[in-house]
């Protein structure tokens, strides 16, 4: 089974894949871990629109976290709402905040500023672990992050500041960010795929970027998994003998093509994760909240077998 990091405070999990692979059911399904283990476990969302709002039938989920079961949260950090928090935790002082950030031209700027938002995020994210802003009170988060391509953006920013800007708070604050998601005992990522070539090629170019440009070597869950213990030999001796014999054929030569696409995805897979697993292929899975929690007890590490 895969599990989410342990450690003393604040362990995180990123989970990024491309999109329609099912990254937000195992990001679920990764929490459920977490919360089934005793651990106050928040799952944090990106974006304008929320996923997990209608898995739960929320009318919203929001900034604040809303517990959905025991030891499990939701929320939805929007960069604007993570940066008011952070400075209000400073200045004690919505009047004040609203004076100065709240007007056409601070906010044209904090709009245009390089980096800034993704800086917000990421700063929150990793706050616990840097002591820094106000005090995280879960005990695992669980980030289910952009696809591919605009979660490295979201990585790029810190790590760009950072080696730009020599002094000065955003500088130091940028390489404490980026030194806290490159620590793998702290902070771990989990690529989702499927067994197609898109998706397959998309988490290659990631883990790539991932491990060439931040030394950060990822989990891979290849996503609806379809385990076929099927008798070859006893459908055979069907298909010689007639029976139902069109139907047969076509069962085998999918069975077969659908065996040798995993054995594929996971040849190519297996040399780019720090580990790989799979996690089987459940119908409905958008629309019914307990599929992710039972995928939490069903995602399995790919042996050699």
């Amino acid at each position: 089974m895969l599990q989410v990091v342990s450690a003393t405070n604040y362990p995180i999990t990123v989970v990024t894949g491309k999109g329609g692979v099912g990254k937000s059911t195992i990001a679920l399904s990764l929490a459920h871990q977490a919360a089934a283990r005793g651990r106050r476990t928040l799952l944090v969302e990106l974006g304008e629109e929320s996923y997990y709002s209608r898995v739960f039938e929320l009318s919203e989920v929001g900034y604040s976290p809303t517990q959905v079961s025991p030891n499990l949260w939701i929320s939805r950090w929007d960069a604007m709402d993570c940066l008011h928090e952070f400075i209000l935790y400073y200045i004690k002082s919505e009047s004040i905040y609203r004076l100065f950030f709240e007007n056409k031209i601070m906010r044209s700027l904090i709009d245009g500023a390089p980096a800034l938002k993704e800086l917000a995020i990421l700063g929150k994210l990793t706050s616990g672990r840097r002591k820094i802003g106000p005090p995280i009170e879960f005990d695992d988060l669980v980030l289910d992050s952009y696809s591919t391509g605009h979660s490295l953006t979201l990585l790029r920013a810190p790590q760009g500041i950072g080696s730009t800007i020599v002094d000065g708070a955003m500088g130091v604050q940028s390489r404490s960010i980026i030194e806290t998601i490159k620590d793998s005992l702290f902070t771990r990522f989990v690529v989702v795929s499927l067994a197609e070539e898109l998706p397959i090629t998309e988490t290659i170019e990631l883990c790539d970027a991932l491990r060439n440009e931040f030394d950060i070597q990822a989990d891979i869950v290849i996503n609806k998994w379809l385990d076929l213990d099927f008798d070859y030999k006893k459908i055979a001796r069907e298909i010689e003998e007639q029976v139902e014999l069109l139907r047969l054929k076509e069962l085998t030569l999918f069975s077969q093509a659908w065996q040798n696409n995993y054995t594929d995805s996971v040849s190519r897979l297996r040399p780019l994760a720090r580990s790989l697993y799979k996690a089987p292929w459940c119908l409905n899975e958008s629309k019914n909240k307990r599929i992710a929690e039972l995928l939490s007890n069903l995602i399995e590490r790919v042996t050699d077998d």
